[in-house]
């Protein structure tokens, strides 16, 4: 079997131009997630090597985790395209020298009220145990004038959010046909496991 990277946006330029620009609009393929637990995941590549019609098992997997997380994802995607709006409003604030820096302390102190309510949704129901130090760790840097904006850019939350549902799929696949379930940002919410897994 080969495994390589699925794009689920061939053939869809103006949806995917929409998406860049307002993750809101950006829309979550199930195959394509499958395929990149199948690339980035050895195991279980290994796993559906071996037994073709385990496949069977890890699309039913993600399909079932999909219906549980998906109302993390898709409000990962507003909190992160409000993000955006609010960084393009500071950066042109702090165009103004007198009270940009202001303005933009202000923007970035309302904004962490609906912030802190997901992370510790988001945290808690999808039992992503790391979430919070690193929300909480990116949300004081992008604080730092200028160079903050650069961090409202990030799509901190759905990155994290599919990070977090890709690896559950894969932990409960591993389970589901007997093989040991590794480590990964559900579990101890490292830095080494977040780097690897938040921007794939």
């Amino acid at each position: 079997m080969d495994i390589q990277k699925y794009d689920p946006g061939m053939g869809r330029p103006l949806r995917n131009l929409a998406g860049i620009i307002l993750p809101a609009f950006q829309r979550d393929s199930i195959d394509a997630h499958v395929a990149q637990i199948l690339y980035d995941r050895p195991d279980v590549a290994q796993s559906v090597r071996a037994d073709p019609s385990s496949r069977d098992v890890l699309d039913g997997v993600a399909y079932h985790t999909y219906a549980e997380q998906r109302k993390y994802l898709v409000a990962a995607k507003v909190i992160d395209s409000l993000d955006r709006i609010f960084a393009v409003l500071g950066e042109m604030a702090e165009l103004v020298p007198a009270v940009g820096n202001a303005l933009r302390w202000g923007e970035n102190t309302l904004e962490l009220l609906p912030k802190g309510l997901y992370a510790l949704w988001y945290a808690h129901g999808a039992n992503d145990r790391g979430a919070l130090p690193y929300f909480a760790t990116m949300e004081a840097l992008s604080f730092v004038p200028y160079a903050g904006e650069a961090v409202d850019f990030m799509n901190l939350y759905i990155n994290r959010a599919r990070a977090n549902f890709r690896w559950t799929v894969a932990q409960r696949f591993l389970r589901r046909i007997g093989r040991p379930a590794g480590s990964g940002p559900g579990a101890t919410g490292s830095a080494l496991d977040i780097s690897r897994n938040l921007y794939k």
